[in-house]
């Protein structure tokens, strides 16, 4: 894919949305827009199909933290990840998206 389908989210789901389409072997922006709020992203969907999305958030609205994880079933620890951090965390884990980095020895990144 040489296009890319780039979203800037605002820190809530009231404001307006911004999005752009690029083209990367032209260097040119093919199309862009706004959206009035986050209930309005499905607009997107056929936009994303056809290209790499890539979305932009602010980093006052992203929190790090590690987590230990056990050796041993890793995979089902790692579906736990929300419910270990729920007492640190300021909203229900049901409304929060969770992104793993790469995990150093038994420590586990997450964004």
């Amino acid at each position: 894919m040489s296009e890319r389908l780039v979203i800037r989210l605002n820190s809530h789901a009231d404001d307006d949305i911004h999005w752009l389409r690029y083209n990367d072997k032209a260097q040119e922006i093919i199309a862009s827009g706004c959206l009035n709020n986050a209930s309005e992203l499905d607009q997107l969907t056929e936009l994303a199909k056809t290209a790499v999305v890539q979305v932009l958030v602010s980093g006052c609205d992203i929190s790090y933290f590690e987590v230990t994880l056990p050796k041993a079933n890793r995979r089902q620890a790692f579906d736990a990840i929300p419910f270990m951090l729920e007492d640190e965390l300021a909203a229900d884990i049901d409304t929060l998206h969770f992104v793993y980095s790469a995990h150093k020895s038994e420590n586990q990144g997450v964004y």
